[in-house]
């Protein structure tokens, strides 16, 4: 080990003594001391002396399909009231949206129409052909992605 005293704090100068200490004396047979920190360390280097397991125990494959169960999934959230109170928002927004359109609707189509002029370029039906293809070219490779999902 790479050992420089003058770049460690005292805390890791004592880490590192303990470490060393725990590996001579597992190495020399030693008897196990007082210090739990040492003891520690002596696990850790008896763990790490000991050869891995050949192979996968026997009850892998049943221990991975216990976790994998669907009995044991997550419990479904019941989402009916939140469903509820959205679609009473929604109805309150289409309800808003009636009558703004039937108090100004007037006034916006008149604003509107006299907009339209300015629209009538060849830039803006350039700008609108392309928004046109990317949504077509979007939808055909959902479909697209859907077809060969399916096979």
């Amino acid at each position: 080990m790479n050992h420089d005293p003058s770049k460690l704090t005292d805390a890791e100068e004592r880490e590192w003594r303990a470490q060393e200490r725990a590996l001579h004396d597992e190495r020399a047979g030693a008897p196990a001391g007082d210090d739990p920190l040492i003891a520690a360390y002596r696990d850790v280097t008896r763990a790490l002396r000991a050869p891995l397991p050949e192979a996968l125990p026997a009850d892998f494959a049943r221990a991975v399909a216990a976790r994998c169960d669907p009995a044991r999934a997550p419990v479904r959230v019941d989402t009916r009231l939140e469903q509820q109170v959205q679609r009473m928002l929604l109805a309150a927004l289409a309800v808003a949206a009636c009558v703004v359109a039937a108090l100004y609707g007037g006034q916006w189509l008149h604003a509107t129409a006299d907009a339209l002029p300015l629209f009538d370029s060849g830039v803006a039906r350039n700008w609108t052909a392309a928004l046109v293809a990317c949504l077509a070219l979007s939808w055909a490779m959902g479909v697209l992605r859907e077809r060969i999902a399916v096979r």
